[in-house]
């Protein structure tokens, strides 16, 4: 899941003159996109100062057929048809004494088309604003809103906090880290009603942690020890559209990643515990990640394992299976995160009853193949299951492709698919269909 600190402010807007520019590159109202950048324009320099602006663009559509998985009637169309567009503008400047400010800019607006469904909606938000700020003793202090990546998606991956960072450089490879991050600021009370009481206590939700990460080639990793305190308390209600979490709770998160020639080996793992991560029967979370890849020539072949326990859900950019759960800035095409299939998507009935997601297990294998410098084709293919608490299960076998090819030194154009077949459990009820579940999208990608 992505961490809880993720509180954007964001801006609707009915179409962005963008939307009216990319919309002449739109094929069909279910088929295109794209995203990414590294190139960097120096637009000025003053004295010690430079300045840099980089860029991504993105424009895609894609179509997803019956990924609701507890329909009740078989060949009941579950559509979801939209096409999406997004600029990203990275502006980052390096200052005299060594002191840098980075932030980006979202804009980003979406169409969807289905059955029931016609609108258009959008938002312009700043993702993040942060300084690095150098100190004595190789201290370097980072202040603002900043973005936070972590291991391998599988916790938290391309998610923004507010936070007070300090990072301790011990050596070439080994640097500590320490922060402070807020979520949520009031000094508002609410009451279990959501009345404003206004008595002056504190209402914040914050988050400590400690932590470090391991670069030495070959071998690179990192840990975090995080403890969660928030004092609204477990009777808010939700105000203001921020819903607040169940009290407080801590968790330890690592991962690595050791190359040895064309070998290389991946882990992460997180355990979670306290009043905010604890399940109905008061068991901890904890989820596991590994995985390899093995490149041969042009050809790279990759698999992976993970299982999430106790209701466990991990972040929605994770993609170490397949594009099952592909939601991030992929093809669009992923029918749920990381362990969320067992956390309400397992389809239940009078008899069954519907329980607490408990564990999710998830097993897949990948080969991508560089035809050429431009052109590239992947397949894979997975397997899901997951289960509740009540012992409801559903099993799911996926298969997915892709191509993409290289148009220039900006310009990437792909398409991707996928299909899944899913088998549920008899206990549920036989009022349930296994309708196959299947998407197909097209993006183009820009870096500037």
């Amino acid at each position: 899941m992505k961490e809880h600190n993720e509180s954007t402010v964001r801006r609707r807007y009915a179409r962005l003159p963008l939307a009216l520019a990319l919309g002449a590159m739109v094929l069909t109202p279910a088929v295109i996109g794209a995203g990414a950048s590294d190139a960097e324009a120096n637009v000025g320099t003053k004295g010690e100062t430079s300045i840099s602006i980089t860029g991504n663009a993105r424009v895609m559509g894609y179509a997803t057929n019956n990924d609701n998985f507890d329909d009740t009637t078989a060949g009941q169309e579950d559509e979801d048809r939209r096409m999406r567009h997004r600029l990203r503008l990275m502006l980052d400047g390096q200052l005299a004494g060594g002191t840098s400010f980075h932030s980006r800019l979202n804009i980003a607006g979406w169409d969807t088309w289905g059955d029931a469904n016609d609108n258009q909606t959008g938002q312009t938000d700043v993702n993040w604003l942060y300084f690095k700020v150098p100190l004595a003793y190789d201290i370097t202090t980072i202040a603002g809103r900043q973005r936070i990546d972590y291991g391998h998606k599988m916790r938290t991956y391309d998610s923004r906090s507010d936070r007070l960072t300090f990072v301790k450089q011990i050596n070439d490879e080994l640097k500590l880290l320490a922060y402070y991050a807020k979520t949520y600021e009031d000094s508002v009370d609410y009451n279990v009603a959501g009345a404003d009481n206004d008595d002056g206590n504190d209402q914040d939700d914050s988050s400590y942690a400690i932590g470090g990460e391991y670069d030495a080639g070959a071998l690179k990793g990192g840990f975090r020890l995080v403890h969660l305190d928030d004092k609204r308390g477990a009777n808010h209600t939700s105000v203001n559209n921020v819903t607040p979490l169940n009290g407080d709770g801590q968790f330890v998160s690592a991962y690595g990643t050791y190359k040895a020639g064309d070998l290389t080996f991946k882990g992460e793992v997180d355990f979670r515990r306290g009043d905010r991560y604890e399940n109905a029967d008061n068991d901890d979370q904890y989820a596991t990640y590994f995985g390899a890849d093995y490149k041969m020539g042009d050809t790279t072949f990759s698999g992976g394992f993970a299982a999430a326990m106790n209701g466990y859900t991990g972040d929605n950019d994770f993609d170490g299976i397949s594009l099952f759960y592909d939601r991030g800035d992929g093809a669009g095409l992923g029918h749920s995160n990381f362990g969320a299939l067992a956390n309400g998507n397992i389809p239940t009935n009078a008899n069954a009853g519907a329980g607490e997601g408990d564990s999710e297990y998830a097993i897949g294998a990948e080969v991508n193949h560089q035809y050429s410098p431009k052109l590239s084709v992947r397949g894979g293919m997975a397997y899901i299951s997951a289960e509740d608490t009540n012992n409801n299960e559903i099993d799911v076998a996926v298969l997915d492709a892709g191509i993409s090819y290289k148009i220039n030194g900006s310009t990437a154009y792909k398409i991707d698919g996928i299909y899944g077949s899913p088998d549920i459990d008899d206990a549920i009820g036989s009022n349930h269909a296994e309708d196959a579940y299947w998407g197909v999208s097209h993006r183009f990608e820009i870096k500037f």
